[in-house]
């Protein structure tokens, strides 16, 4: 069955009555309200848009509210917006939209003018920025003693990597207090898979105190404190428990330790390291001087004495320069450098 333009006469494919030609001329398909308001945050420069607060560039913010905006016939098969605009001062602009149109048989182009206005506000993330909200503190200490800078600095890069991948969650404050860390964060969730992954990181012991802060459409909200005490301990350190000698190869949980005496490295857990005695001790150099398979005589660099030392069965030597670890126990022959750190490798804060 032939179809004929109602407007032209021309014979082909028409649409609603009219050819490719005089569609446009004789009916709009773009319906645009003439002013659209774009809402910018001052503080972040986020855009609202369809789905929420983004970062965008102005040009895409105009082109998703106008998306959003714009009324097109249900039966179209695609369509493609592009843009201009020229500011008309610095909270007006005058938008020029251009509509590629695809439909049954036909592609047609139209183009409206409309007018953008923005409109300065705060966002909401940042409006609880500015309000010093939060959910969750992290409470990161130490047992019998004072955080290390390391330490420190690991709980900040954890909490630091987490907010740059997660758009949604902020530091309201830090506070270095007496012995560690307080860092109160916006995401009570956040700060819980924050806090777990410093544990398995650095070890100790975790523990959480909720506390009613208010109600909110009927439910309790609470903010959560979590502690993480780590070990009294350090990488480096000696210790006994139950009577065997280790030294701390790495912490974390579990941490990793090497018995002195037969040479093996074993894992502890935390509650098992908070049962360990550490142990005074000191590194120094020294030089073999005979051995046998079982024991080992060896001389230290710092004041010449001569120490007879049991020989760990799994230790395997490279030349004649050994590690003394000087304990009250005893004295003991540390693991060379790439089976683990020497004794007293990392620092420590009074």
């Amino acid at each position: 069955m032939k179809s004929f333009c109602v407007e032209c006469g021309k014979e082909g494919v028409v649409y609603r009555g009219l050819c490719e030609r005089c569609l446009p001329k004789k009916k709009s398909l773009l319906v645009v309200p003439p002013i659209l308001e774009l809402h910018t945050c001052k503080h972040c420069g986020t855009y609202k848009l369809p789905g929420g607060w983004k970062q965008s560039s102005l040009e895409d913010g105009i082109s998703s509210i106008a998306s959003k905006a714009a009324e097109l016939p249900r039966d179209i098969l695609h369509h493609h917006l592009s843009l201009s605009y020229a500011y008309e001062d610095e909270n007006r602009l005058q938008v020029r939209l251009s509509a590629r149109l695809g439909l049954p048989g036909m592609t047609v182009t139209e183009e409206r003018g409309i007018e953008v206005r923005l409109k300065t506000t705060t966002c909401p993330q940042c409006s609880r920025q500015q309000g010093e909200y939060y959910e969750a503190i992290i409470q990161a200490r130490a047992q019998q003693r004072s955080l290390t800078e390391e330490e420190v600095g690991a709980v900040r890069q954890l909490i630091s990597e987490r907010v740059h991948r997660d758009p949604g969650l902020f530091i309201t404050r830090e506070e270095r207090v007496h012995g560690g860390i307080n860092v109160y964060l916006s995401s009570n969730r956040a700060a819980k898979s924050i806090t777990r992954e410093l544990r398995r990181r650095l070890g100790g012991r975790l523990s959480s105190s909720p506390q009613l802060h208010t109600r909110r459409k009927g439910k309790d909200v609470y903010r959560v404190t979590y502690l993480l005490r780590l070990p009294g301990l350090a990488e480096g350190d000696t210790i006994e428990l139950r009577g065997r000698i280790y030294q701390v190869l790495s912490l974390g949980e579990p941490a990793l330790v090497r018995d002195l005496l037969e040479g093996d490295n074993k894992t502890l857990g935390s509650q098992e390291l908070l049962k360990a005695e550490r142990l005074e001790s000191r590194s120094v150099q020294g030089v073999l001087i005979s051995g046998t398979e079982e024991e080992m005589q060896v001389m230290d660099s710092e004041g010449y004495d001569v120490h007879r030392v049991t020989r760990p069965p799994s230790l395997e030597l490279e030349g004649d320069e050994v590690t003394l670890v000087i304990t009250s126990k005893g004295v003991f022959i540390a693991p060379p450098q790439e089976m683990g750190r020497r004794a007293g490798s990392r620092s420590r804060r009074p």
